[in-house]
């Protein structure tokens, strides 16, 4: 019995130990299955794209699969078991089989010139959807545009139903009744202000809400060009008395700003023309450059007539760099009055006294000598301005004979006064070379002041002879 036991259990242990190698090799090779791969991948897509029906089988089947191999990696057999539950690879097998037969007897139907349509006709299945893609991502623009061209169609319409003629024709009817006439009585005045004769506008016409004349010389038996007939002083002439013109109409009172405006012209419409920019800068600014400076004279004298502001500025090259664009307060020396001249004789006669303790005896010699010869200066110009100035214009050469009863009152004393003074001054003046056997020296301050204050005075009394 011990030999039949022992023989019986070593039978056993053989066929277990049989078993388990079996349990093993076939645990490897379903563990070993390969269910993912690009194979597989393009097998479903393709599936899934002729056989939408069996494709879900097939997916559940290598889930299945997977399920299975996983219970087997952790060597438990009944979750594996129960992956398999239910499930037989010969059904899903016979459909595909089945399904297969069938797309054969279809394709062994199908000539090459159906299939060539059936190509044809899913090529333009595909542009539909295509087209119907890219609408669905732009169908709010589409929109928009198709609101935007009704709008357009509607607007369009009501303009063409619209019939503007008859506007036009009452526009112009009211831009001859109106604008013409009060541009031509302004021209005419402005013309007549600056001496020219000739010429006159008329046809004025409404044009989006401007008015356009046409400018005419009288007398011309045939029409000719401007350049033609007028010289280039009366053509700026001309010019100026338009802009004039515009001007007088803006209400804006907005800034002239005019650059060299008197260039060509001649004396006599130079003043015209500052009395005139005087006019306008009672109401506005008036911004003039000019390098002409007997036309800053007829600017200041005009603006002095009219009890306007008149301000001088400077725009020269900035040193060392010699840049144009810098802008100074007032005018250079030669271009400023006798009253400027004196308001800066007086400025720097105060300088002279505030700096001299800091300067050696030749920096004060050279300030007091420089100061001596604009106040000489000074006097030249009361000379040749308000004195010989006023029988003969400076400017303009202009002879004024009633103006001579003013030299008539200048006596033996204002004679006097003014060698007096302006011989002291000349001494002073850097005008010839110091002998030094003189032993020359600078005025003190209280000299320079008596002597600008006696030039002063005298300046007073021979302006005050023109009124009589």
């Amino acid at each position: 019995l011990i030999s039949f036991e022992d023989a019986i259990q070593s039978q056993i242990q053989q066929q277990a130990a049989e078993a388990e190698a079996r349990a093993q090799h076939n645990k490897t090779n379903a563990i070993n299955i390969t269910i993912e791969s690009p194979v597989i991948t393009v097998a479903l897509s393709s599936l899934n794209a002729i056989d939408g029906a069996n494709v879900d089988a097939v997916q559940d089947a290598l889930q299945r699969y997977r399920n299975v191999v996983a219970a087997l990696e952790r060597s438990d057999f009944d979750d594996a078991k129960a992956a398999l539950l239910g499930y037989s690879h010969i059904q899903i097998a016979t459909a595909l089989q089945d399904s297969a037969k069938q797309y054969q007897i279809t394709a062994e139907t199908i000539g090459l010139g159906g299939y060539a349509q059936q190509i044809s006709a899913i090529d333009k299945r595909i542009g539909i959807l295509q087209d119907r893609q890219k609408m669905s991502v732009a169908v709010r623009a589409i929109r928009d545009e198709v609101k935007r061209l009704r709008e357009r169609r509607t607007i369009e319409s009501a303009i063409a139903s619209t019939n503007t003629g008859p506007l036009t024709q009452q526009v112009n009817r009211w831009t001859r009744e109106y604008v013409t006439n009060k541009l031509e009585e302004q021209f005419n005045q402005e013309t007549a202000r600056l001496h020219l004769n000739r010429t006159n506008l008329k046809n004025a016409l409404g044009r989006k809400g401007q008015a356009m004349t046409e400018l005419v010389l009288d007398g011309l038996q045939q029409h000719q060009p401007i350049e033609r007939v007028l010289s280039e002083g009366e053509q700026r002439v001309l010019g100026l008395a338009r802009y004039f013109t515009d001007t007088s109409f803006d209400e804006t009172r907005s800034a002239m700003v005019l650059d060299d405006p008197v260039s060509s012209l001649d004396h006599h419409s130079r003043r015209l023309v500052a009395e005139r920019l005087a006019e306008f800068a009672q109401d506005r600014q008036v911004i003039v450059f000019t390098h002409d400076m007997s036309f800053i004279i007829d600017l200041r004298r005009a603006a002095g007539e009219a009890s306007v502001h008149f301000a001088d500025w400077t725009i020269r090259r900035a040193q060392p760099s010699d840049e144009p664009g810098q802008v100074e307060e007032g005018h250079p020396w030669n271009a400023k009055d006798v009253r400027k001249r004196f308001g800066d004789l007086e400025a720097d006669l105060a300088r002279i006294k505030r700096e001299q303790k800091d300067w050696t005896q030749d920096e004060y010699t050279k300030e007091t000598a420089i100061w001596a010869g604009r106040l000489s200066q000074t006097l030249e110009r009361i000379l040749r301005a308000d004195i010989a100035g006023l029988v003969v214009d400076p400017s303009t050469s202009e002879v004024r004979p009633r103006l001579l009863r003013a030299l008539v009152h200048i006596n033996k004393d204002d004679n006097e006064q003014f060698q007096k003074i302006y011989s002291q001054v000349s001494a002073w003046a850097p005008r010839h070379d110091q002998d030094s056997a003189m032993n020359y020296i600078a005025p003190l301050g209280e000299d320079l002041e008596a002597a600008l204050g006696d030039a002063k005075a005298w300046w007073g009394c021979v302006k005050g002879y023109r009124k009589k």
